[in-house]
């Protein structure tokens, strides 16, 4: 893949990389050929998405540079979902890719992610039984953080679909296709 950037920013690289990292593995969640692990991480993804899209009701505790940060990309996600030119799928993938690449890459939009409390109640539950663990395991002061904010959730979801691997059958449908006459002949 190529990314062609026009700009030195940091920021705008790191959201292409993560746009380049994950749009195949949503999409193909969208088309049905995908694994059970990345149609869980999508499925949380939605989740998040949806809580997040809700914060527009109150951003009164918000920095002005954070309330501009969420604007940009409530504004982005929300002409993602509303193409024409796309089917209904399609655009649900594109704008959890642009939710995912901005909440990933923006630094005031990481800052509302780190405070904002994940309101799922599996995720609640799985905090506590990971405290209770690590309390049993490193004591009460010690050991690893558990964390239940929005942009921990965000982080380890990415992680599944960037390090998800192909299917064995979606790998053997390519060099099926790669080796038929029928995908391409050439007497060159």
């Amino acid at each position: 893949k190529r990314i062609y950037l026009n700009t030195e920013d940091p920021e705008t690289l790191l959201h292409e990389l993560l746009h380049a990292s994950v749009t195949a593995k949503i999409v193909n969640h969208y088309a049905g050929k995908t694994t059970p692990e990345v149609s869980q991480a999508v499925a949380n993804l939605e989740e998040l998405m949806a809580q997040w899209m809700e914060q527009e009701e109150d951003l009164s505790g918000l920095t002005a540079e954070q309330r501009l940060a969420y604007r940009d990309a409530l504004r982005q996600v929300n002409a993602e979902l509303s193409n024409p030119g796309r089917i209904r799928s399609q655009n649900q993938a594109a704008a959890l890719d642009e939710f995912l690449a901005w909440n990933l890459s923006n630094q005031e939009l990481i800052k509302i992610a780190q405070q904002t409390e994940v309101r799922n109640p599996l995720v609640r539950v799985v905090k506590r039984a990971l405290v209770a663990l690590k309390n049993l395991i490193w004591g009460r002061n010690n050991g690893p953080m558990v964390r239940s904010d929005m942009y921990s959730a965000l982080r380890f979801n990415a992680s599944v679909l960037i390090n998800a691997t192909p299917t064995l059958q979606s790998r053997a449908v390519d060099v099926s296709r790669a080796q038929s006459v029928g995908y391409g002949n050439s007497d060159r």
